[in-house]
């Protein structure tokens, strides 16, 4: 998401829409069984918080905060 080239950015933003999208669901216990859901979020949300929010990298910090937002709506 943050490189000179235009093509690599544009690639790297729909990965981490792909990435996002996958963990949100996994992360949702109507989509996904109680223990995979806790399994998924105990391991997302340690990354999110101290690489994701902590980036140097303002698209970076978006991104996580968006997801652990909306992890935390999805969860009961």
């Amino acid at each position: 998401m943050d490189d000179i080239k235009e093509t690599v950015r544009t690639a790297g933003v729909g990965l981490s829409r792909s990435i996002s999208s996958l963990t949100i669901r996994l992360g949702d216990t109507q989509l996904t069984g109680e223990n995979d859901a806790r399994t998924t979020v105990n391991i997302v949300l340690p990354v999110l918080l101290s690489k994701g929010v902590m980036s140097n990298i303002s698209d970076v910090q978006r991104v996580s905060l968006d997801v652990v937002m909306k992890l935390a709506k999805v969860r009961p």
